[in-house]
């Protein structure tokens, strides 16, 4: 098995964990995922799989300027020039829900917009 597949797999258990909430197995499965990067540095997705797995690791360890600054500024736009409409619903999503946490609601409408124009584009594929 390459370690692009494994990195995968990996990733979607860090999704999955994430999303039942169990951050103790989310933070150990980051941890095997950022030492894993190391080593697929120069893979054609590499970008896609650091953005992932920082993203998580920047939310769970509660790091908000830079799981914001990270999310808005660089990863969305990856997404959006990469026209993957599928991870942009994940993260749009992820973003517009911790900007309605703290009440900025004009934001979390922004990105909530985005997300409902990604499902547009899916369901027009």
């Amino acid at each position: 098995m390459k370690q692009t597949d494994r990195l995968t797999a990996l990733i979607s258990l860090i999704t999955e964990y994430y999303d039942i909430r169990n951050i103790d197995k989310t933070r150990q499965l980051i941890e095997t995922a950022v030492e894993w990067l190391e080593l697929i540095k120069d893979d054609v997705n590499y970008k896609l799989y650091y953005y992932v797995t920082y993203t998580y690791k920047l939310n769970i360890d509660k790091q908000y300027e830079q799981f914001e600054e990270l999310v808005a500024e660089k990863f969305i736009p990856f997404l959006q020039k990469q026209r993957d409409f599928g991870h942009l619903v994940v993260y749009a999503k992820m973003l517009a829900e911790y900007y309605e946490s703290t009440k900025r609601y004009k934001d979390s409408v922004k990105y909530y917009k985005l997300v409902t124009k990604a499902y547009d584009h899916i369901a027009n594929l």
